[in-house]
């Protein structure tokens, strides 16, 4: 996301902060989503991957689900699943490029 600013003579982007919380899950999110676009991961593989106790990324999710940016259920015994949105799918295409899932193999 970068909004633009005129300054005088220029366009010059600001600068947008993420919380790195937030960031981590939806890059994990977007390897899944060029991983296997057809199953979403389960929230102890995404809390694994990302390396967050399991109450960070539920916290995480809830305010991700909030924003559009993706879809998590989370069932009466405890397991859960979680996906990146379209709107989540193409922001994150626009901050880790259509390469992540490369990378990672």
């Amino acid at each position: 996301m970068v909004m633009k600013m005129e300054n005088e003579t220029e366009t010059v982007p600001a600068s947008v902060e993420f919380d790195p919380v937030f960031v981590d899950v939806l890059e994990q999110l977007w390897i899944a989503f060029n991983e296997a676009r057809e199953q979403p991961w389960s929230l102890a593989k995404l809390s694994k991957r990302s390396a967050l106790p399991m109450s960070t990324l539920r916290r995480a999710l809830t305010d991700l689900r909030s924003a559009g940016l993706l879809q998590f259920e989370v069932f009466e015994d405890g397991r859960g699943y979680a996906a990146l949105s379209e709107e989540g799918a193409l922001l994150s295409e626009e901050l880790f490029g259509f390469v992540v899932a490369k990378q990672s193999q």
